[in-house]
C-alpha cells in the first residue's frame, strides 16, 4: 500500500507491480498506512486530521476516527488488532483507540516540548513506542489500557 498527497491510497501486487485498487476517502495528504497481520484490513492517517479504517477485500472505508486537532502523522495497529495508536505532531498528542468500538480510550500528552511523529507497538502489544522530534523516543506501558478483542 502507498499513501499519496492527493488523499488516495493505492493497493499494490508486490510480485507484478500492478495497482489492484485505489482507496478514496482522505481529503489531504496520507501520511502513514498500516496493514493488519492477516492482510484483511488497514488503517491510514492523514493531514485531514483523521484516521480511516479500510476493509481491503471490499476496498471500502469502514470507519473514521476523529479527535486530533492537526495532521495525524503516524498510525499503528496492535498485534492482537484490539488497539489503534495515532500520533499528532502539532497537537502534541498520542491517542489510543479501540478497534471494535472506534472509541478513543486514552489521550497521552507527552511533555510540552515533545512532538510525536511515529507510533509502533512492541511484538506482544504490551508497550507503545513513540518517536518524537529531536531524536527522543518514549516507551509507554499499556497494562492499564483495555480493549475488547476484535472478531472481525
Amino acid at each position: 500500500m502507498s499513501g499519496h498527497r492527493n488523499g488516495r491510497i493505492l493497493l499494490w501486487n508486490l510480485k507484478t507491480g500492478e495497482c489492484l485498487a485505489t482507496l478514496k476517502g482522505h481529503s489531504s495528504v496520507v501520511s502513514f498506512v498500516h496493514i493488519t497481520p492477516d492482510g484483511r484490513f488497514a488503517v491510514s492517517s492523514s493531514h485531514d486530521k483523521t484516521i480511516k479504517i479500510w476493509d481491503l477485500e471490499a476496498g471500502t472505508c469502514i470507519g473514521t476516527l476523529e479527535g486530533h486537532n492537526d495532521p495525524v502523522m503516524s498510525v499503528a495497529i496492535s498485534p492482537d488488532v484490539a488497539l489503534i495508536a495515532s500520533a499528532g505532531e502539532m497537537d502534541r498528542t498520542v491517542r489510543l483507540w479501540d478497534w471494535k468500538s472506534r472509541a478513543c480510550l486514552q489521550v497521552i500528552k507527552p511533555d510540552r516540548n515533545a512532538f510525536p511523529t511515529y507510533v509502533a507497538f512492541n511484538p506482544d502489544g504490551s508497550r507503545l513506542v513513540v518517536g518524537m522530534t529531536r531524536s527522543t523516543i518514549y516507551v509507554y506501558s499499556l497494562t492499564g489500557v483495555h480493549a475488547a478483542p476484535t472478531d472481525e
